[in-house]
């Protein structure tokens, strides 16, 4: 919902989730920025300082910047590399956290039977103890709240995301390569490639730096004349249609239509089951 304006890598000054904060020019001109936290596999357990120190940055995000969230102005994503049961479990969190109005509500929703598995619930307390860790080593006003709110807090509003660069699924990247391929003066899939290859070099030269990158910088430190991504013409199609085919290859059209059927009667409720097609649907 917004028109990329420039990725700041390392960006300590401005986010406590500091890998990539990618900021945006909404159609009404107001800012909008996601801050994403990187790591190959993190260990979601309750023992583990590396993910205890990770999340300390999420919930000084939660605490500090808690009306832009809210807003939508500030978003949280983390970016993972391998996606094992600990992920799952966490994103499964997270849905159900983004359709909880509140602390208690989710904490019921996670009990309510049926709706998580037992490694679900477990995640949980381990999400829970590292939480509290977090919390102790944020400081500031983390400390003012609960521990268990920080924790919906912070499932409330973070996005997970699976980056398909390796073990064999390489589909993140050969999408990338693909779209590179329309801004390269042959359109050829080795000069797209090379592209990607140039593009990734000067990436670990800006996370080295903390450099913030605009298009124009870019370019110019590529070296080489790209084209422009020309938005396609396509027939107008309903939002409806577009979904369905997925939809239905995924087996989600009963939930997909329970959600529809609760919008007005139970719109917390319709609000989880639209996210557990949502997630679905981005994960496929």
């Amino acid at each position: 919902d917004a028109a990329l304006v420039s990725v700041l890598f390392q960006g300590r000054r401005v986010s406590p989730v500091d890998d990539l904060v990618v900021s945006g020019s909404a159609r009404d001109g107001e800012r909008r920025q996601v801050s994403i936290g990187v790591r190959r596999d993190p260990n979601v357990t309750a023992r583990d300082k590396k993910t205890a120190r990770l999340l300390a940055s999420y919930v000084r995000m939660t605490a500090e910047h808690w009306d832009e969230i809210t807003a939508g102005r500030w978003r949280l994503c983390l970016a993972v590399a391998v996606s094992g049961p600990a992920i799952a479990q966490l994103r499964e969190l997270t849905v159900i956290a983004s359709a909880s109005p509140g602390e208690a509500s989710f904490r019921a929703g996670v009990a309510l039977p049926g709706r998580t598995d037992q490694g679900e619930r477990s995640r949980l307390v381990h999400v829970d103890a590292l939480i509290t860790a977090a919390a102790q080593q944020a400081g500031g006003p983390a400390t003012d709240i609960s521990a268990t709110e920080l924790t919906w807090r912070v499932l409330r509003f973070l996005k997970v995301r699976e980056l398909r660069l390796e073990g064999g699924d390489y589909t993140d990247r050969a999408h990338a390569v693909s779209r590179l391929r329309q801004l390269t003066p042959d359109l050829t899939p080795a000069a797209a490639e090379d592209l990607f290859m140039r593009i990734a070099g000067l990436a670990g030269r800006y996370a080295s730096t903390g450099t913030e990158v605009k298009a124009d910088r870019l370019r110019a430190e590529l070296g080489i004349p790209l084209g422009y991504l020309q938005p396609r013409s396509r027939p107008r199609v309903s939002a409806g249609a577009m979904v369905g085919g997925p939809v239905a290859h995924l087996g989600l059209a009963q939930q997909l239509a329970d959600a529809d059927g609760k919008r007005v009667t139970d719109p917390a409720a319709a609000a989880g089951l639209y996210g557990v097609v949502a997630d679905r649907l981005q994960s496929s």
